[in-house]
């Protein structure tokens, strides 16, 4: 298993060396009917250090993947369908696949039917992005992918509403999804459940609040210059003992005229007590 996935990474390494593109590869024609939405691979190495014992190990994650699209009416009908995996430690392999129809019947109308992101999902990083291999906790803390229904109708006025039905522990949850501009608000409701979510995104700052039963999460990037960002990743447990944990950190990020972008970066987590520097590189 471990040769295979390495063999396939040095195949996709060779083909994207002989790609010219800037930051991550889109709208790859196949044919006059099929797309590659997107081809990602990232790379992701961090040296983490203990605090109290100084003892150290590592970190290292590898994530590939693309998303394709197949135009079977041109601006009417989609289908939709991306799969990406993640090794983690040269050992652990994890995969994240959907595969949806969407139906366009006006111009500012979606229907989407299939396994795909819900609502409340569309505030969390694709995982066909680089965005989703380093995102944050409080990012992490939003649902993933479920079978469903929804329903997408975008204003003239910058403003877009979304509503879904999907199964989500056996059982249906109703979502809603509110973007204007900057700030986008969802979240959903069950029988035993219920999650909302906020998201702030300008060209100065990046932050995400979530809140369900148990802890509110919070999430918030600084970018100072153009090409450094603060961040802080805080966690709030509601029950219990009410404690306050977190991360502190800085990235300095790596612009490029040619295929490969990232960052350096180092961090201090609380809850862990240990300082974490490393790097990202992506395509």
């Amino acid at each position: 298993m471990r040769r295979q996935t390495f063999l396939s990474i040095i195949c996709l390494i060779g083909f994207l060396n002989a790609v010219e593109c800037r930051g991550q590869i889109q709208n790859i024609p196949v044919n006059e009917d099929v797309t590659i939405d997107r081809l990602y691979f990232g790379l992701l190495s961090e040296a983490l250090v203990q605090t109290k014992d100084l003892k150290q190990s590592g970190h290292l994650t590898v994530q590939a993947g693309t998303r394709v699209k197949w135009s079977l009416i041109p601006d009417r009908l989609v289908i939709r369908s991306f799969g990406v995996f993640q090794l983690v430690g040269g050992q652990e392999v994890k995969s994240f696949t959907n595969f949806e129809s969407i139906l366009s019947p006006g111009k500012r109308w979606n229907i989407h039917v299939g396994v795909m992101a819900t609502p409340t999902t569309e505030l969390r990083p694709n995982p066909s992005t680089w965005q989703s291999q380093v995102e944050t906790h409080a990012e992490s803390t939003i649902l993933g992918g479920r079978p469903g229904v929804k329903v997408r109708y975008t204003f003239m006025n910058h403003l877009e509403l979304v509503s879904g039905v999907h199964i989500q522990n056996e059982e249906p949850a109703y979502h809603l999804k509110l973007a204007y501009k900057a700030l986008t608000l969802s979240g959903f409701i069950s029988a035993n459940d219920s999650f909302l979510a906020m998201k702030w995104k300008d060209g100065l700052s990046d932050i995400v609040v979530t809140y369900d039963n148990d802890s509110v999460a919070f999430s918030g990037f600084l970018n100072v210059f153009d090409s450094v960002s603060f961040y802080t990743d805080l966690v709030y447990a509601v029950e219990g003992d009410k404690k306050i944990s977190g991360t502190w950190g800085m990235r300095k990020y790596v612009l490029s005229e040619g295929l490969v972008e990232g960052f350096f970066s180092l961090s201090y987590n609380q809850l862990r007590k240990q300082f974490q520097a490393g790097f990202f590189l992506h395509i």
